[in-house]
């Protein structure tokens, strides 16, 4: 509920947050408490909001809290509602000097766990224009996060290299000790600063992170962006060392070059940060928010009944399909009994050098001699649904499409239309884009019955558009927005297609652009043994039954080296590759096997928790294990990755949530072949000889 307890102190409680907002006698506002646990208000606490224009600046150096204008926004009103499901509590600031206002929204389903963070500023003066070059999503401050042993908790995101979290307090970071005291108490100048740019918006980081207290309490937040924004954490004095202040922001003028105008009456929206808090470190964060994720993404469950997609693609056909090379793969593939196969890129051009002509998407007559209809019936008659890939952003600089359609319907600088990689990229703002694209799928979907689509996107236009005379990273900003509502409205034409997103694989990873989709590709990475970090650590970005990670069997194969590559995706959502249609009948049998136990999973995948019992694992980590907690077992998945290391890995029962103190069934789901494993002393230990995996379920 929401009272004024005191005079100048809002109050609103969503456990396990408890927000405190206090007003001073000069009506400003600072948020000093967020989190329920705690009965001491914070000590660093911060404004509600921080804001900087071309007249109202920050601090020098690179943070961004406690800004001039931050400081001078004044209470207005606030108010407490429900709305649906929710639970809601806003509160209006103002600055009469300026006329710029804003409005805080804290949005819980009650019994959550987790709390969305919603910023709007207004420009309310009847004549003044104002420059924004920074308005934070929110800024907290909290005396518990001590500067020298909170760990922070963050994830490099490369292409083939995706979801490398670092486990690092703030000081092994390198936030070092300056003696804030014997300056006079002042803070530091510069922060810590996790950035992602342009429409890859996870090509460098993800927007993601977590403070870790020592005694476990932890706060887990995403930031829900999908062109350009910031996570800073720098470190302010308190009356007993130093603690640390968080910011997050979207798109700013010091790190990407943004800025936009406000006119009178017009506004902006920051992106919204969401908040997930346990008092027992990282995982029950994680179950919290894989909660709301799933919550927050149901309308899009339009592809419940497929389990497993086929796709020709990886350590296959490689962007070369015929006719003549997909017919036996689809026979074999039916013989698994996959649910979808999809045709992969190349299917538009007999010509080499495609990359550069792609644009109208019609199949060439090259490569599939009798029509593209013969390989579609093909798929149906195998039992199967069709699907294709796509990269409906990109227009070849060689394709016709250029000239058909108006150069305001692409990115644009100074009225140049962009080039990146050899390829323009349109803009889903303009009609003319929306019109070409909505032509393409309905054309796909009514000729050939497609019924799956794999968007890819392998541009990153950083440099942005400055049509309309907007900033070209505000320009960016909105054509992805745009882009997200050419999706939704694809949804509603077509809510049978089942449609995954992928930019050369984890690239566009934020929970603004995931919740659009049925799953993400989660990595291009063609190495089965470099594969299991990116598939352990994948739910903490995705639900795991919505993180698509590849597995390419291949004839002749090791045995362990197949078993590394389906285990990798037995818990998650399998994209199956590789010749099936060179396997003799022993192979085949094995990958059948695997697609029947990932089905009969299906149902506990799509709501249990993921968890690590040994840990999130490094890149280099000889052994990898992840594991999803279900309503009455445990299932966990267990790697090991190399010739030379220690054959046997030991895992605490109780990481597995089982007892320790009680008997328990150990059942080993896959592969077929036995593994060796014993109970020993509370532990799960396995031995794996050489490159090999297995997956268990546990049972008291």
């Amino acid at each position: 509920m929401s009272t004024m307890t005191e005079p100048h102190t809002l109050e609103w409680h969503a456990a396990p947050f408890a927000l405190r907002v206090d007003v001073d006698d000069a009506g400003r506002p600072r948020l000093t408490r967020m989190l329920g646990d705690r009965a001491a208000d914070v000590a660093i606490a911060l404004p509600l909001v921080e804001i900087v224009t071309t007249t109202c600046s920050k601090r020098a150096g690179t943070r961004f809290d406690d800004t001039e204008l931050g400081a001078r926004l004044r209470y207005r009103s606030h108010r407490h509602r429900a709305e649906g499901e929710r639970d809601v509590f806003e509160v209006d600031l103002a600055d009469a000097e300026t006329g710029l206002a804003a409005t805080v929204t804290w949005s819980t389903v009650p019994g959550s766990e987790v709390v969305t963070v919603s910023t709007t500023v207004v420009n309310e003066h009847p004549t003044r224009r104002h420059e924004l070059l920074f308005v934070s999503s929110v800024a907290l401050g909290d005396a518990r996060w001590d500067a020298d042993d909170t760990t922070v908790h963050s994830a490099a995101n490369t292409w083939l290299s995706e979801f490398r979290w670092q486990t690092l307090t703030y000081r092994e970071r390198g936030g070092v000790d300056v003696a804030m005291r014997a300056h006079g108490g002042a803070s530091t100048r510069s922060a810590q600063c996790i950035v992602g740019t342009g429409t890859w918006s996870t090509s460098e980081n993800l927007p993601m992170g977590a403070f870790e207290a020592p005694g476990g309490g932890t706060l887990l937040w995403q930031l829900e962006a999908n062109a350009g924004w910031s996570w800073r954490v720098a470190e302010s004095p308190t009356r007993d060392g130093g603690a640390l202040r968080l910011v997050l922001a979207g798109a700013d003028a010091l790190t990407h070059g943004w800025s936009r105008v406000l006119a009178p009456g017009e506004s902006h929206a920051a992106p919204d940060a969401t908040f997930a808090w346990s008092t027992s470190g990282l995982e029950p964060a994680v179950a919290a928010l894989t909660a709301h994720r799933r919550r927050e993404r149901a309308v899009y469950r339009t592809d419940r009944p497929v389990a497993v997609v086929y796709n020709d693609y990886m350590n296959t056909l490689m962007a070369e399909p015929t006719t003549d090379r997909l017919l036996p793969l689809i026979a074999a593939v039916g013989r698994v009994r996959a649910d979808v196969f999809c045709v992969d890129a190349g299917w538009y051009s007999g010509e080499p050098g495609w990359w550069h002509t792609v644009g109208e998407w019609q199949e060439s007559a090259t490569r599939f001699p009798g029509g593209f209809r013969e390989v579609f019936d093909a798929i149906r008659a195998a039992g199967m649904l069709p699907g294709l890939w796509l990269e409906p952003e990109a227009v070849g600089v060689r394709s016709p499409i250029c000239e058909e359609l108006p150069a305001e319907a692409f990115l644009q600088r100074g009225g140049v239309r962009l080039v990146e990689d050899g390829r323009h990229v349109l803009d889903f703002r303009h009609p003319a884009a929306v019109a070409h694209m909505d032509a393409v799928m309905d054309r796909l979907i009514a000729d050939y019955g497609l019924r799956y689509v794999k968007f890819d996107a392998n541009l990153n236009p950083t440099p942005g558009t400055d049509v309309g005379g907007l900033n070209p990273i505000e320009g960016l900003r909105r054509t992805a927005v745009a882009w997200l509502d050419w999706i939704d409205a694809l949804h509603a034409r077509h809510p049978d297609l089942i449609i995954e997103n992928c930019a050369s694989g984890g690239m566009r990873c934020d929970w603004q652009t995931l919740s659009h989709f049925a799953l993400l590709a989660t990595s291009d990475q063609q190495d089965e043994s470099r594969v299991p970090p990116i598939s352990a650590n994948a739910p903490l970005v995705v639900p795991p039954e919505i993180a698509g990670v590849w597995s390419y069997p291949q004839a002749g194969m090791s045995p362990g080296a197949v078993h590394t590559t389906l285990v990798n995706s037995l818990l998650r959502r399998p994209i199956l590759s590789g010749h099936l249609d060179r396997m003799d009948e022993k192979e085949l049998a094995l990958v059948a096997t695997f697609v029947d136990v990932h089905r009969g999973l299906r149902d506990e995948i799509a709501t249990a928790e993921p968890v690590w019992p040994t840990g999130l694992p490094g890149w280099d980590d000889p052994w990898v294990t992840w594991a999803l907690c279900c309503a009455s077992s445990t299932l966990v998945s267990i790697v090991h990755r190399f010739e030379e290391t220690v054959a046997e890995q030991r895992i605490p029962l109780t990481r597995l949530r089982v007892s320790a103190d009680a008997p328990v069934i150990v059942e080993q789901l896959f592969p077929p072949r036995p593994a060796s494993w014993r109970i020993d002393g509370g532990d799960l230990v396995v031995r794996l000889d050489g490159p090999d995996a297995v997956v268990f379920r546990l049972q008291e």
